[in-house]
């Protein structure tokens, strides 16, 4: 009896994710008011979509956004609190193409770095090893959920850029992510702004210590990001 009720209740639990899930997907698509009012209301989820999704993204070169102009100043934040923290290893989870790499190699970063990104992509992948040049090790094609769950060693620096609003339980991922860290390591995150995502600040502060944060605003359209750094 009492396994049958915890199965029962394992499958509530998922169900009721699923239908909160579903619910944050549709209000996502209304104005930023009727989000912050939904609010009130729902416990925050992340959006989890599925590979299919991300793939699409790629091949339709809908990404090709993040290789933008308007972003430079973001991964220039990026890139600073990285060289200004000088940890030996790099975990880049959700590393796309290979973008912020490119970066951090221009400019010289990753002579004494040992980079791994990882991202859930194939297409992503392929096209990060093709055009940064880099060796088969670098980059790695597999879930991010299971990468964080089974950790080969720590690293000295995580990034979560513009993904962690992915996650349907930032929380959780977060906490996995701060046991795979050095003891003086640290977290780099960047998100954009939206009321979905100050919802999701709020777990990340929960979770870990904030060392800094910076947001910076691209005034052509309006956009703005907050980059910041934490420690366990």
């Amino acid at each position: 009896m009492p396994d049958q009720m915890a199965k029962t209740g394992v499958k509530f639990r998922f169900r009721s994710l699923l239908t909160i899930n579903n619910a944050w997907k549709l209000i996502y698509q209304f104005p930023y008011p009727i989000q912050k009012f939904a609010g009130f209301f729902l416990p925050y989820c992340g959006s989890e979509p599925p590979v299919s999704y991300f793939e699409q993204g790629y091949k339709t070169r809908v990404n090709d956004r993040f290789k933008a102009m308007s972003q430079l100043s973001r991964y220039s934040i990026i890139k600073g609190y990285v060289q200004y923290h000088s940890h030996s290893s790099i975990l880049d989870l959700g590393c796309g193409q290979g973008i912020l790499y490119a970066h951090l190699r221009n400019s010289g970063i990753l002579e004494t770095i040992t980079y791994t990104g990882v991202d859930v992509s194939e297409v992503a992948i392929s096209e990060a090893k093709t055009t940064n040049g880099a060796s088969q090790e670098c980059f790695l094609c597999e879930d991010l959920q299971a990468f964080i769950s089974e950790p080969v060693h720590s690293f000295g620096t995580i990034i979560l850029n513009e993904v962690l609003y992915y996650f349907s339980n930032p929380f959780d991922t977060l906490t996995r992510c701060s046991t795979l860290l050095d003891d003086d390591g640290v977290i780099i995150i960047s998100m954009y702004d939206s009321y979905r995502n100050e919802r999701c600040w709020q777990q990340v502060d929960q979770v870990l210590h904030c060392l800094d944060s910076v947001k910076v605003e691209h005034h052509p359209t309006g956009k703005s990001w907050r980059i910041a750094v934490y420690s366990k």
